[in-house]
């Protein structure tokens, strides 16, 4: 699977990566849900949330893209979080990924 790649220097969690974990969370995914939506590792989604590592383009908008979130309010906080509706919750290993 494909990681993220580390970011140089000190970690800092910037807006965006803040964003898309709300995002996230909002939307009712858990890390494993993005992972394998995705095709990368929980760790790889986690250290990325964090600000301790990047995703490729292509990979950030897939997962943007599965969580219905919108590019333009994940990168720059304007407009509405998700296009259209919530999607809903996926599920892992045949339960659902988070309770509610």
């Amino acid at each position: 699977m494909d990681q993220a790649t580390p970011s140089s220097g000190a970690s800092q969690q910037t807006d965006y990566q803040r964003r898309f974990a709300e995002g996230r969370a909002e939307a009712s995914f858990t890390l494993q849900a993005v992972a394998d939506v995705v095709g990368i590792s929980k760790a790889a989604v986690s250290q990325f949330e964090k600000g301790k590592s990047s995703l490729s383009l292509d990979k950030f908008l897939k997962a943007c893209e599965a969580l219905n979130l919108r590019t333009e309010w994940v990168l720059h906080g304007k407009g509405k979080m998700f296009d259209g509706e919530r999607p809903a919750p996926q599920r892992v290993q045949g339960r659902p990924a988070r309770r509610l």
